[in-house]
């Protein structure tokens, strides 16, 4: 029984195409489309991954990994029964020193806004029960009473990670997280 070739999907710095073979003739199984897709999600991630500070946004870290997900899925299919694929997406575990986790100014504000509809809904069922009677009033007040709890105590932790976020920005640098 021979053994399949290997085929490796990850990308690396100058490289026309995030495909590794050990032989040619193995890449001319994919598709000149998929090629050419691949081409492009490599082009991607040259322009948005730098070596010495990771992703230049969340945003871009988020497409080019739902990019690969489809990728990694039409490839798979390409070569089922002709080569073995091993994907190996290292971008995506990359974190640089300090960096941790991708909270960024966006996902704070996205949370606020959240936070403030969540608000919101609370005094519209806080309304709603002031008007009302019976159970209806006792549901509508408990319910809203709890949402705004958690939309306030929410909204100052979100604040107070704003501040934080500063202060690592000023530390790290415009190129900070």
């Amino acid at each position: 029984m021979d053994q399949l070739p290997v085929v490796t999907l990850t990308p690396d710095y100058g490289t026309p195409s995030p495909l590794w073979a050990d032989s040619p003739d193995t890449l001319d199984l994919v598709p000149e489309a998929l090629t050419a897709r691949l081409i492009a999600w490599e082009q991607d991630f040259e322009a948005n991954f730098r070596w010495d500070t990771g992703w230049q946004s969340y945003n871009a870290k988020r497409a080019w990994a739902a990019m690969a997900t489809d990728l990694e899925a039409e490839l798979r299919a390409a070569l089922a029964g002709k080569a073995e694929v091993v994907v190996d997406l290292w971008p995506l575990r990359y974190e640089k020193p300090g960096q941790g986790t991708l909270l960024t100014y966006e996902v704070v504000a996205r949370s606020l806004w959240s936070y403030a509809i969540l608000a919101a809904v609370a005094g519209v069922l806080a309304l709603i029960a002031w008007q009302t009677s019976g159970a209806l009033r006792l549901i509508c007040a408990v319910i809203g009473g709890v949402a705004f709890v958690v939309a306030a105590w929410s909204a100052v932790f979100m604040i107070m990670m704003g501040r934080v976020l500063r202060v690592i920005k000023r530390f790290n640098g415009p190129n900070g997280p």
